[in-house]
């Protein structure tokens, strides 16, 4: 993926958000960058052989996340409050790692964000 992606996620969450980390990884089959912010967690993709567009597959606010948890050291399972289930295969940093950062994310405060 090029460097496009991050530009198009920075300007998509906005300057009351920022990027925390993110990690190359898989959802559905379709691989991208699972990114996490101060508010929230984005799958980006790139799509196209010439002119590549970013697209953003999913964005779960932390409010809307129920649960977390790895399952293994390549799977990271997120839950919405509305049981559906998420599936990541994280390809660099273990699933752990991300389940635990991801739960100290979304027990920080963060303010919804307002979107004219």
């Amino acid at each position: 993926m090029s460097s496009r992606w991050m530009i198009e996620v920075k300007k998509h969450i906005g300057v009351d958000d920022k990027v925390q980390e993110t990690c190359e990884g898989q959802l559905h089959g379709e691989t991208g960058q699972l990114v996490l912010t101060r508010r929230r967690i984005l799958f980006v993709k790139e799509e196209g052989l010439f002119r590549k567009k970013v697209l953003i597959p999913l964005e779960l606010p932390y409010a809307k996340i129920k649960r977390v948890a790895a399952d293994g050291s390549h799977k990271l399972l997120v839950y919405d409050i509305n049981e559906i289930k998420h599936s990541f295969i994280v390809m660099e940093t273990p699933a752990p790692k991300i389940e635990s950062r991801l739960k100290e994310y979304m027990k920080r405060p963060h303010t919804p964000q307002i979107r004219a």
